[in-house]
This record gives structure tokens, sequence and C-alpha cells, in this order.
């Protein structure tokens, strides 16, 4: 069996997202969803995180905060460039490949399989390179599932870690984690 250390592992994850989704960083604003929502974000005067997470509106609509968070931040550092934007997508998609790399990892151990495997490598490398994630990575307005991913998989991540050491901090951890994926 092929014996390849896991920060070879990490480090082939991450080339070859970033050797995938590079041109993403230069790519333009998508014209289907990402004008509009930059437009909105830019033209927005009183922007502001009491704002985000306490509306003040009559009409329904999502309340994801932890998304307007983000799009003030990138108005607030970097003026909403969409090529920084376009790279917080690729970071963050990023990571969660290499969650997906420890979950596997993790839920192998528990399940006591031996654990020198590819698996890990090979489902982190399917989950970051498959085809059906560009949009979330391509599209700035993508960026709510990746976020909602970061945060399901830290939770699962955290309940794998309770599943093995019964501590409560994880479990409740994981339990705060899939609130923030909501």
């Amino acid at each position: 069996m092929i014996n390849i250390k896991p920060r070879f592992k990490i480090m082939l994850i991450i080339s070859s997202v970033f050797g995938v989704f590079y041109p993403t960083l230069s790519a333009e604003i998508c014209l289907v969803d990402d004008f509009n929502a930059i437009l909105s974000i830019f033209n927005e005067s009183n922007l502001s995180l009491s704002n985000i997470f306490l509306p003040r509106t009559t009409e329904g609509g999502y309340y994801r905060p932890l998304i307007g968070v983000s799009y003030w931040l990138d108005k607030e550092l970097w003026f909403l460039d969409e090529h920084l934007m376009h790279f917080e997508s690729v970071i963050a998609h990023l990571a969660n490949g290499i969650l997906v790399y420890f979950v596997t990892r993790k839920a192998i151990k528990l399940c006591n399989i031996q654990q020198d495997n590819l698996l890990p490598l090979l489902a982190s490398l399917l989950f970051s390179l498959h085809p059906v994630v560009t949009e979330s990575v391509n599209w700035i307005s993508g960026r709510t599932d990746i976020m909602m991913g970061n945060f399901v998989l830290i939770s699962v991540f955290l309940f794998l870690c309770y599943r093995e050491a019964r501590k409560k901090w994880q479990l409740f951890s994981g339990f705060f984690f899939l609130i923030l994926a909501g």
C-alpha cells in the first residue's frame, strides 16, 4: 500500500484546488447573481452590523446574518473587489476540502479501519474537485453554500471527536456550529 504522510496529502489537496480554481481568481463578476448582490451591497447606505443582525424590514426573506457580515467585511476591507471576493471563495472551499479529509480520517479511525489508507485523500479530492461545486466556488453569491459547508463539516468533525473522547465541549461546540450553518 502507498504510504503518503498526512502533510503531503494536505499539500496535494491544496495544490489541486488551487490548480483547478486558479482561473476563478481573475474572473469577472458573474452577471447571473453576482452583479445584483454586489450592487445592492455597494449601494446600501446604512450597511452596519446592527442592521445585518437586526434588520428593520417588513418583508420576508432569508435571515442569514453571517453572509451579511462577510459582505460587510468585503466592503470595509477591500471595497468589494471581485478578485479578492473570488479568492475568499476558493480559500473557503479549500477549507471545506481539508475538513472533508479530517472528517473522513476521523470516521475511519472510529470504525477501526487501517489508518494509512488513501480514502480520506480520495474523498477530499472528490469533494473538492467535483464539477457540482463550480457554481458555489466561481460565483461570489455562491458563498452561502460554501459557508454552510464550513459550519456543517466543522460540526461533524466535532461530533466525531465527541464520539471518540466524550468531552462535552465538543458536543456543545458541534451544535453551535450546526446552528451557524442554518
